[in-house]
């Protein structure tokens, strides 16, 4: 029996509306770690962005690098096999290989090619061995295609597709089952990283086809979408969700490591593993009376690595950006790491009798000037207009009044 781990978007470095995260990836990490030695995992899959940018820093880095270098350590027997994302630059992802290779780490970034031109499956292929060094299955990996990993044909998704075929049918040469490991955006997929029903990524040709992925493969372990699931009716197919949350719309998300057991009689089983989390996400949205109750509940201390982000939102039928500074100011003293303040205009037949007799100003009583200064106000949680700006936009409006 093969024991597998799946996991993908670590993200590492990233920071979270201004606030430092390595603390609370070093924590993710750590119960990563955990999850290896309380499964006595044989292979771990890294399904691309270790990074949350091509150019890291040098804790992030430093943190991939102990990580790495802490499991082999403890559980010798261990392959790692890592992908690179699109968040990932692929030469410095790839550089340290030679070095990595020799330690049971195994990198593929980029789609490399033999002398005549055609890719060269030896460097996408693993073999994927238990504990005594008996190999049981190989993995294709498959990095983020990039444009200058295709041919650029008329079908890039049939290019995806054919190539899918010929890297499984390669590894299939070996008479044992095929693990597939690809950082991409499969249609079908359920993802809510953008509010508001935006896509995460533009064009058709970002999107996979669900039929382009290689159904002979026994599992197949996916990077790029935030959200654990299970694509189609095959429960082989599947995206391990992020290390931590990236966003306020990943609120809900269970964040997991898949668990990939492999029988000796080619039976794949998979567990989603619950990856506990440093510090959760709160949104809390509310009228001015009910979001002052709920601050007033917050405790009353320093904030450590521990404490929450939270996401304000407060529901109003006119601009308040006084009340967003309000806000602000009490929040700098209890025990959250105050991410965003929001406004969320409301129509007046939505909100309370006392909010409904209130006389409201038309807009035609405002100036110019005024209705551009609640708007920057409402947008930059109660900032006032640049003096600079504020200066243009007068000279502007004076120039058309006259």
């Amino acid at each position: 029996m093969l024991t597998i781990l799946h996991t993908a978007d670590w993200h590492l470095g990233s920071k979270f509306f201004g606030w430092d995260r390595i603390d609370e990836q070093h924590y993710a990490l750590q119960k990563l770690e955990q999850i290896i030695g309380k499964e006595q995992a044989d292979v771990l899959l890294v399904a691309g962005d270790v990074f949350d940018s091509a150019n890291p820093s040098t804790q992030a880095e430093a943190l991939y690098y102990q990580f790495l270098s802490s499991v082999r350590n403890k559980y010798p027997w261990l392959q790692i096999i890592i992908s690179a994302g699109n968040h990932d630059s692929p030469y410095r992802l790839k550089a340290p290989s030679p070095i990595l290779t020799s330690l049971g780490v195994h990198v593929v970034s980029t789609i490399e090619r033999t002398p005549n031109g055609s890719i060269d499956f030896e460097k996408l292929c693993f073999p994927l061995n238990d504990k005594k060094g008996i190999t049981h299955a190989y993995c294709v990996a498959i990095p983020f295609l990039r444009w200058g990993n295709l041919n650029h044909a008329d079908n890039p998704n049939e290019e995806k597709k054919v190539l899918f075929a010929q890297a499984v049918e390669y590894a299939q040469q070996k008479q044992l089952p095929v693990i597939v490991m690809a950082h991409l955006f499969v249609s079908g997929a359920t993802t809510a990283n953008i509010e508001n029903g935006s896509p995460i990524l533009m064009g058709n040709d970002e999107v996979t086809p669900l039929d382009a992925l290689p159904q002979q493969a026994k599992y197949i372990a996916l990077g790029h979408i935030h959200k654990a699931q299970v694509l189609g009716a095959n429960p082989c197919i599947r995206y391990s969700g992020s290390l931590i949350p990236m966003s306020f719309s990943e609120v809900t998300y269970k964040h997991s490591i898949v668990k990939v057991t492999l029988a000796t009689t080619g039976q794949v089983n998979t567990q989603l593993l619950p990856l506990e989390q440093e510090a959760e996400l709160i949104k809390k949205r509310g009228t001015e009376e009910e979001l002052n109750q709920f601050i007033e509940q917050l405790p009353q201390i320093e904030i450590d690595n521990k404490a929450p982000y939270l996401s304000l939102v407060l529901q109003s039928d006119e601009p308040r950006p006084d009340l967003l500074e309000q806000f602000r100011t009490k929040l700098s003293t209890r025990y959250v790491k105050l991410a965003q303040i929001q406004i969320e205009r409301i129509s007046p037949s939505t909100t309370s009798n006392t909010q409904t007799n209130k006389i409201l100003r038309p807009i035609s009583d405002y100036s110019p000037l005024e209705v551009a200064k609640l708007i920057y106000a409402e947008a930059h949680d109660g900032e006032s207009l640049p003096k600079d700006l504020e200066e243009l936009l007068q000279q502007t409006i004076d120039s058309l009044s006259q």
